[in-house]
């Protein structure tokens, strides 16, 4: 392409900025940096705030768009706004825009600086109505809150019960005792009421962590004491269900944490493990340091995990294939709550599956107190 025609061909481009503005569905506007006229307006924002043609040119752009009820907040979002916009000639916001007929609308402003030949230095504002959007958000946001309220005012008052029908079945034990089958039900009231005082618990911590409410009580504590003990605890059930429960933990692993809170991290882990590992099957617990980082990785030889799942694992009420198909029981709360628990520590936590295709590892990583620089 010669000079000339690469001249044409540009101005030809230049030529069709007039239509391509003209029929964007986002509402455009040009605006001096002198004066803050409006100088432009394409039929978009014209229809958008409720002006017949032409009619926004010459009006001052604030006083025709922003709302005299401005809140503080509002105000400081504007003059950030306008700070970014001064200093890096270009920005984003959101903020309220007034229709001509007093009705307020939300709007998503992508505001650049240009050079225009007629009217020098401008404001380029590309205005998009988000008012739907936000009030999905906030209808959203509402329902979780209602939710985090309904789940924490069921639980509290599924607890009570709950723990009177353990303590009970504690008494009767004693009143019945050298009755072996009195002993049997009894086993199996606590078995169930344990069971169902769980998920009471989880339930509990979700709405904690949907509301923002979720705390961790972090001190110096040597982790391989937490998973000694959290082994111990859970080697009943593994025994019970005829696995092998082997605990590899000889490394002393200073972090800083709730105790409690790991501990609850453990449980679940264990937990699954046992429910998901087929009889004569193994579980490993490892604990092991890097000069950073304590690893612990919990590891066991039941079907392992599908590609496609793992992602989701830790998702709020997520349950894979293998959980209807071998109809394990559990909400798929579990494994959420772990995760948030491990990253309010600072910590990670991922799955992996192993390559032949059985068993499943579990690996958590918390960073060492000395690597933290943290004192105790």
């Amino acid at each position: 392409m010669n000079e000339v025609d690469e001249r044409l061909a540009i101005e030809e481009m230049l030529d069709l900025r007039g239509p391509i503005v003209s029929n964007m569905g986002e509402g455009v506007c040009l605006v001096t940096t002198g004066n803050e006229r409006i100088v432009f307006a394409n039929p978009s924002l014209e229809r958008m705030l409720g002006y017949g043609p032409n009619e926004l040119v010459g009006l001052d752009a604030v006083e025709v768009m922003v709302p005299d009820d401005v809140t503080p907040a509002e105000q400081a979002e504007r003059e950030e706004a306008r700070r970014c916009l001064q200093e890096k000639g270009h920005c984003t916001y959101e903020g309220r825009r007034v229709r001509r007929d007093g009705t307020t609308i939300w709007c998503r402003a992508t505001t650049t600086t240009f050079e225009h030949p007629r009217y020098g230095l401008v404001w380029v504002a590309v205005q998009q109505d988000v008012t739907e959007e936000r009030r999905a958000k906030a209808a959203a946001a509402e329902l979780e809150r209602a939710k985090s309220e309904f789940l924490s005012s069921i639980s509290h008052e599924l607890r009570t019960p709950l723990t009177s029908i353990l303590g009970y079945a504690a008494l009767l034990r004693e009143d019945t005792e050298g009755l072996p089958e009195a002993g049997a039900h009894l086993d199996v009231i606590e078995r169930n009421a344990s069971r169902q005082l769980r998920l009471v618990e989880d339930l509990l911590s979700i709405a904690r962590i949907q509301a923002g409410e979720f705390e961790v009580h972090r001190c110096p504590l040597d982790l391989a004491e937490v998973v000694r003990h959290g082994v111990e605890a859970a080697r009943p059930a593994a025994t019970e269900a005829g696995l092998d429960l082997e605990c590899i933990c000889e490394v002393s692993a200073r972090v800083l944490g709730d105790a409690d809170r790991l501990d609850q991290v453990l449980a679940n882990l264990l937990s699954n493990a046992i429910k998901f590992t087929p009889l004569c099957g193994r579980i490993a617990v490892q604990l092991e340091t890097t000069p950073e980082e304590a690893v612990l990785t919990v590891t066991d030889t039941g079907p392992g995990i599908q590609p496609e799942e793992r992602a989701r694992l830790f998702e709020r009420l997520f349950r894979g294939d293998d959980v209807t198909r071998l109809q394990i029981s559990g909400a798929g709360l579990g494994l959420a709550i772990a995760r948030s628990i491990v990253e309010a520590h600072e910590g990670t936590i991922e799955a992996r599956a192993d390559h032949d295709g059985g068993g499943a590892t579990f690996e958590l990583t918390l960073p060492l107190l000395a690597a933290s620089g943290a004192q105790g």
